[in-house]
């Protein structure tokens, strides 16, 4: 139960997530009819008794809707725009707080292998990039 509470914010990132999240309030009773409350012999439950017993009775739906609202959240995040990280990771790199003077000496080795590598796939994307707009120019040539 901890986990879904700490997943929660995060299962309702996505407006259809947050609708499956709201939906377990028609699904689920708060509490069970006074009928439930009482055993064969009429005799009161214990509290312990009473939350296994509405536990066991609701826990279909609730998996239910938390495991769609888990998947729709997945689902938003797997299409997440590669333009959306690029604009990331272009703020993180031009972030007011990226000052390379802070970096321990003994760190540099590391960072400077990091700004290489960054160099690279910049490069590399930067020519894809040209690439399909190379392939677009000649489609809308043809047309």
């Amino acid at each position: 139960m901890h986990t879904i509470m700490r997943n929660l914010p995060k299962y309702c990132s996505t407006k259809d997530g947050k609708k499956e999240i709201l939906k377990i309030a028609d699904d689920v009773e708060p509490v069970l009819p006074t009928s439930e409350l009482y055993d064969e012999s009429e005799n009161p439950l214990s509290s312990e008794e009473i939350d296994e017993k509405w536990a066991s009775k609701y826990k279909r739906q609730i998996t239910y809707r938390v495991k769609k609202a888990a998947n729709l959240a997945k689902v938003d995040k797997d299409k997440v725009a590669p333009l959306e990280l690029l604009e990331t990771a272009y703020k993180k790199l031009t972030h007011e707080n990226m000052d390379l003077s802070k970096i321990k000496l003994s760190d540099h080795p590391t960072a400077r292998k990091f700004v290489v590598d960054i160099r690279d796939i910049a490069d590399q994307m930067e020519g894809e990039l040209y690439e399909f707009k190379k392939k677009l120019e000649k489609l809308q040539k043809k047309k």
